[in-house]
């Protein structure tokens, strides 16, 4: 009994140091999965990025959803006033690659602390919750960019915008997205969301399979009928008008510059004219693009759902996107002399 007693202290200490090294072997994935400046590599966006459910659940910002064409990792970049909001903006951004090559400049953002600043940005100028999402390969989401524009990827977002509303208490959204994102809001709609209060795509590729084949025709090549980036068999937004549920309420904002030589402003139009003949609110805004193409309105995007929140009607919103106008709250621009100081917050996303 004696040498029991004397053990007895010691198999106290063998628990503790067991269960220290057991909390010390967890401790790297935890650390992993909450890392407060997370960089997102762009290899990712070639060889796809795979997550296990157990890594995608470790970690706040992202949700775990699964759908009838599979299963993936969503992450997220919401503004901190997401939790409980009646309404919040989801965002989502345009491609990174064109091609097999990542396009100059678009994933110069590819950090969690500066996609956090925007949305941070995003919700003070616009006057609402915001949440940058990121499309599948992209940002840390699970999967292939390479693969874009299947029914896979919209099914994904689609489940994504459920479970984060789900997790965060929010009632309603608006959606945005600029090129291959807007493309992405015009899917969402055909997928038949009903919790949709305002929309807006800005220069949105919805006929992917049109634009591939005047790509084709222009570099007097044989279509092979896939879209511009070899994807074939995608989902054509354009042709699934018929998905789009009525609503008494919903408003439905499509920009673009007649001058986009990335995607024709013709299909955007095309698109928004089936929306209008299925009886639902559509308008085809005009405004003036950045960069070279005439093609970057996610600015514009983010400023019309912030106008369309604010309860502008639609004749308003069109007004203001013509001329160009500041967000809703965005301060007033600084003097040219002090151009070095510190920047107004943007209305820009990645």
């Amino acid at each position: 009994m004696r040498v029991a007693a004397g053990f007895a202290p010691w198999r106290v200490v063998c628990a503790a140091m067991v269960m220290a090294m057991a909390s010390s072997f967890a401790w790297p994935q935890a650390v992993v999965a909450e890392i407060p400046d997370e960089v997102f590599p762009e290899s990712d966006l070639l060889s796809g990025k795979r997550t296990s459910r157990s890594e995608c659940e470790a970690t706040r910002h992202a949700v775990w959803v699964v759908h009838k064409e599979g299963e993936a990792c969503i992450r997220y970049f919401p503004s901190s006033n997401v939790d409980g909001a009646k309404t919040a903006a989801f965002f989502f951004h345009g491609d990174v690659l064109e091609g097999r090559f990542v396009i100059k400049g678009a994933y110069r953002n590819n950090k969690a602390s500066v996609l956090l600043k925007t949305s941070e940005d995003l919700a003070r100028v616009n006057a609402m919750p915001y949440i940058l999402v990121a499309r599948p390969g992209v940002f840390g989401s699970s999967g292939s960019h390479l693969e874009r524009r299947r029914l896979e990827e919209y099914l994904a977002l689609n489940a994504a915008v459920d479970a984060i509303k789900a997790k965060h208490g929010i009632k309603q959204v608006h959606l945005g997205g600029q090129s291959g994102g807007a493309t992405s809001v015009g899917a969402l709609l055909t997928l038949g969301r009903s919790d949709v209060v305002c929309a807006a795509a800005s220069s949105g590729g919805f006929n992917a399979l049109g634009r591939a084949q005047d790509m084709a025709r222009q570099r007097s090549l044989n279509w092979n009928g896939c879209d511009a980036h070899g994807v074939c068999g995608p989902y054509n937004v354009t042709d699934h008008v018929a998905g789009i549920l009525a609503s008494p309420t919903r408003r439905i904002f499509l920009v673009g510059d007649p001058q986009d030589s990335n995607t024709a402003f013709r299909y955007q139009q095309e698109f928004a004219d089936k929306i209008a003949a299925a009886n639902h609110k559509v308008a085809m805004l005009t405004a003036d693009a950045r960069g070279p193409q005439h093609h970057s309105l996610a600015h514009m995007a983010n400023r019309v759902l912030g106008w369309c929140n604010a309860g502008y009607d639609t004749d308003r919103i069109a007004a203001l996107a013509r001329s160009n106008a500041l967000a809703l709250r965005a301060p007033p621009p600084k003097p040219k002399s002090s151009a070095s100081s510190a920047q107004p917050p943007t209305d820009e996303t990645p």
